[in-house]
């Protein structure tokens, strides 16, 4: 067609970009203040209800 060329221009702009982002997952982000190393270190990624609420009754227990 008459815009073929443009299009196929556009097209390996749109390709090239894509080529040059990462692949695969991205790296999971390290714990940076204190509140987040504690999060990370007694919490994890999927914490179990048990967990969360023996840590909230002692940190709430210490504080009164």
């Amino acid at each position: 067609g008459i815009g073929a060329a443009q299009d196929a221009a556009r097209m390996e702009r749109v390709v090239s970009f894509y080529e040059k982002l990462p692949r695969g997952r991205r790296p999971d982000e390290q714990p940076k203040g204190l509140f987040e190393r504690y999060q990370a270190r007694y919490f994890g990624k999927n914490p179990s209800a048990a967990r969360k609420n023996t840590h909230s009754a002692s940190s709430y227990s210490s504080i009164l």
